[in-house]
């Protein structure tokens, strides 16, 4: 009995830890790149992706430290904005990094905003409706305030709708990494290998494999931190990314001597 408390104390402590660290490096990345390249339309939206991460990590931390389910839906429906977010700031990232159509630059940004906005409305109505959510409640016998769900309609809308935007700028990546070389094609694959384990934790959510339906992706958001950071302090992710790169070259005509910081 003994040994069954202690283990449950140390459970739930490397959890806290957990989303602590998560949003501890998600929100250095989120100011650092900020204030190091605020003109940066890339780096902006890499530092909007950090920020929606970390909210992500304190509100799910907050909303499973919750002393009852009132408070801990307060949580989750703030969790929805941060959740809602980050794929589309994933996505804004990744178009920009690799580089995007100016034609149709308006629209879609507009385009991929909806579907969020819609979800975060709902989520916050859910209530009234059960649109997203037809049955929420706690799961007993747990130190944690883990909110059990029976999902309805547009949870799965904006699941796939996340998932595409997800696997679309990821796909962008992987073929930007086979058309690169050098130093752009392993800041690539940081990003995709970042990209990828809380895409893994979310996919288990779903599945039911995680354990007590407890949402690991927040913590493995700081896993992915460690990646980016190596991006950016390693590999000056964004010192020129590969669009301004390509961009330049092309315009010059004459031969090009390259040097860096040194």
């Amino acid at each position: 009995m003994v040994y069954y408390l202690c283990l449950r104390f140390w459970v739930q402590t490397v959890i806290i830890l957990s989303g602590i660290l998560s949003f501890l490096i998600s929100a250095f990345l989120a100011i650092y790149v900020l204030y190091r390249s605020p003109k940066n339309t890339t780096a902006r939206n890499f530092s909007l992706l950090m920020c929606a991460s970390a909210c992500y990590s304190a509100f799910y931390s907050l909303e499973i430290n919750s002393p009852d389910i009132q408070v801990a839906l307060v949580w989750l429906k703030l969790n929805a904005i941060a959740v809602s977010l980050v794929p589309v700031y994933w996505y804004l990232f990744v178009r920009s990094y690799v580089g995007s159509s100016g034609q149709k630059k308006s629209f879609s940004f507009f385009a991929i905003f909806l579907i969020p906005a819609v979800s975060i409305i709902l989520a916050w109505t859910n209530e009234s409706h059960g649109i997203i959510y037809s049955r929420l409640w706690l799961k007993e016998g747990l130190e944690l305030s883990i909110i059990q769900s029976t999902k309805n309609w547009w949870f799965w809308v904006f699941t796939i709708y996340m998932y595409f935007l997800l696997g679309f700028g990821s796909v962008r990546l992987f073929v930007h990494i086979k058309r690169s070389s050098g130093l752009y094609r392993r800041q690539s694959i940081l990003l995709i290998l970042g990209v990828c384990m809380p895409w893994i934790s979310h996919i288990l959510l779903i599945l039911g494999l995680s354990p007590y339906n407890l949402d690991t992706t927040p913590f493995m958001l700081s896993v992915s931190g460690v990646f980016f950071s190596i991006g950016i302090f390693k590999m000056y992710l964004f010192d020129l990314v590969p669009i301004a790169r390509d961009r330049v070259v092309d315009a010059i005509g004459e031969g090009v001597v390259v040097l860096d910081r040194k």
